[in-house]
């Protein structure tokens, strides 16, 4: 597991660590290897210099005293020698995971299969409306007159035309708050942290965050935003999972907010970028008061699909079949003037 906001510095660590390798090159090897390796690493080390110092004691007693003065470079020479044997085997402190390397703390699956099912079906209910008031026009059209009938389609085809726009608007609402992917960055300081956040519909936003020593009182904490906010982004744990649970556990509860925000959005087919740009929420203009206006129980992405499927199918159905009731009334039915005509 990972720390993602651990109590030692990024500054701390890197001074500690160059520290010991300055000054102890074994123990710097025991830190930057596993424990087994570096348990057998520094053995190998203390051996060697043991055997060093003991064949120098050797040499010392053999040797007469001119020779005496030349043992030290040889303890020397062969101490260097024993530290260049055991620092072939460590490897360099580049090679160990670096604290700023980008952590991908949650993957979800992607909802694209069903936004495609829904935006059919919704096309469909849309067409079955307005087959439904055709059918109503076509049975009253007898009986109403030609301005007023032709008044009563306009209004008809656009009212067709705006509920089929609020329900696209509402499919592609849902899509963009299911994220896909999260992935955290600490900065090189320590002290901000950087989030990617990718959601389905084409957009993708990029989070600095600061602590809360330089915020103000209106901007909430980025726990909030995820806690409060389902409006905007939402975590599905029936289609993804967290990479990392402990890092984003600490995230979800964590105090940090939103210092810089950059939002991207790719538009849909049927969408113009203006629109697409205008309907994403930036969460750095969130404020605490408007958190505690949105509603906490907002459904899932995927389940407010299934909803909005089941409420433009129901639509269509009601008012098909209502539409082709009146056709069939409104073609029974007698005629003004053969009605008139009768009576005199």
């Amino acid at each position: 597991t990972v720390r993602l906001f651990p109590r030692v510095g990024v500054a701390g660590a890197s001074q500690t660590l160059g520290i010991v390798r300055h000054r102890a090159p074994h123990l710097h090897h025991a830190y930057s290897c596993n424990c087994q390796q570096g348990r057998r690493c520094s053995q190998k080390a203390t051996n060697e210099r043991q055997d060093a110092v003991s064949d120098v004691a050797e040499i010392s007693k053999e040797t007469p005293a001119g020779e005496a003065a030349a043992s030290p470079s040889a303890e020397t020479t062969q101490a260097s020698s024993a530290d260049a044997a055991s620092a072939a085997d460590v490897p360099d402190v580049d090679q160990a995971p670096k604290l700023n390397e980008p952590l991908i703390l949650w993957k979800a699956q992607s909802l694209a299969k069903e936004f495609e099912e829904t935006e059919k079906l919704v096309a469909y209910s849309a067409a079955a409306v307005g087959g439904g008031m055709g059918l109503a026009f076509l049975g009253i059209a007898a009986f109403t007159p030609p301005n007023w009938f032709m008044g009563g389609v306009v209004l008809a085809v656009f009212q067709v035309r705006l509920g089929h726009t609020w329900m696209t608007r509402l499919m592609q609402a849902h899509a963009r708050r299911h994220v896909t992917e999260l992935t955290c960055t600490r900065d090189s300081n320590g002290n901000d942290v950087t989030l990617s956040i990718k959601f389905d519909g084409g957009l993708s936003r990029t989070l600095n965050l600061t602590s809360t020593a330089v915020a103000k009182d209106a901007e909430p904490p980025i726990k909030d935003i995820f806690g409060q906010g389902a409006s905007f982004i939402y975590f599905d744990h029936k289609l993804g999972r967290s990479e990392n649970s402990q890092a984003f556990e600490e995230l979800l509860q964590s105090e940090y907010v939103v210092a810089s925000e950059s939002v991207d959005v790719t538009p849909f087919s049927d969408e113009a970028q203006n629109d697409a740009e205008k309907t994403v929420q930036h969460f750095k203009k969130l404020s605490r008061s408007h958190l505690e206006k949105i509603s906490k129980s907002d459904p899932s992405p995927q389940a407010a699909l299934a909803q909005l499927v089941r409420f433009a199918q129901s639509s269509a159905a009601v008012l098909t079949l209502g539409g082709a009731f009146m056709f069939v009334a409104g073609r029974n039915a007698p005629l003004p003037s053969s009605a008139s005509s009768a009576d005199t």
